[in-house]
């Protein structure tokens, strides 16, 4: 037993030794303004998610992102036969005014936890090629949102939970700088929407796309 023990040991200590350290993550920031005539009112929403991981070989990464988000922050493209995007930019625009309106103060919080492993699968000059598994875990308080929703108690919160992979490159830009897109996802969702009481309404979404609109950029710098 002692000597399975020991093998085990010595075989996590071989990967874990040529492991390479990386930090990184995502920012974003919204500034939205409708003007009607000769007034106009705006807002602003934001997301930081840092990422920290373990690069264990040329193949394989281990990692987690840890991060909040104050309003929509929607960085869709925004084209009008596209009825999504649409929707999200209309949607994020009216969650950032509302979120910094004197009186009605809509606010959307969100904290997000999000371990994956990553898998390269192609390497090609200075780019890499991944598929990305994992699971992310969000909490969300919903400030004032039944001033929206006359039925919705004052502070509500969802709980939402997500199983994902999703595809993407890296860009090397030397052999510490790196910059990370990811595209598209397959995967399944799961919100619930917890307003203090015995029902909890939840949402459940299963699907797979590959779309622009679901692109998203990171940097990582590797030690």
């Amino acid at each position: 037993m002692k000597k399975k023990i020991m093998a085990v040991l010595l075989a996590a200590f071989a990967m874990t030794a040529n492991a390479q350290v990386y930090v990184g993550g995502q920012v974003g920031f919204t500034s939205s303004s409708v003007k009607v005539g000769e007034n106009s009112i705006s807002g602003t929403s934001f997301k930081i998610l840092p990422e920290v991981g373990y690069k264990l070989n040329d193949q394989w990464a281990i990692g987690m992102q840890v991060g909040y988000s104050q309003g929509y922050t929607a960085f869709g493209t925004f084209d009008v036969n596209d009825l999504r995007s649409l929707a999200k930019t209309a949607a994020g625009a009216a969650l950032d005014i509302m979120g910094s309106s004197d009186g009605a103060e809509v606010k959307l919080n969100a904290f997000r936890v999000a371990p994956y492993a990553r898998y390269t699968f192609l390497k090609a000059g200075s780019f890499d090629f991944f598929l990305e598994g994992g699971v992310s875990f969000t909490n969300i308080k919903a400030k004032n949102l039944n001033r929206m929703i006359g039925f919705l108690p004052e502070d509500p919160s969802i709980n939402a939970i997500e199983v994902a992979v999703r595809p993407g490159i890296t860009f090397n830009i030397n052999d510490h700088a790196q910059v990370v897109a990811k595209i598209g996802a397959l995967g399944y969702q799961n919100a619930k929407l917890d307003m203090g009481g015995e029902i909890k309404p939840s949402l459940n979404r299963f699907g797979f796309e590959v779309d622009g609109d679901d692109l998203s950029l990171g940097f990582n710098y590797q030690f």
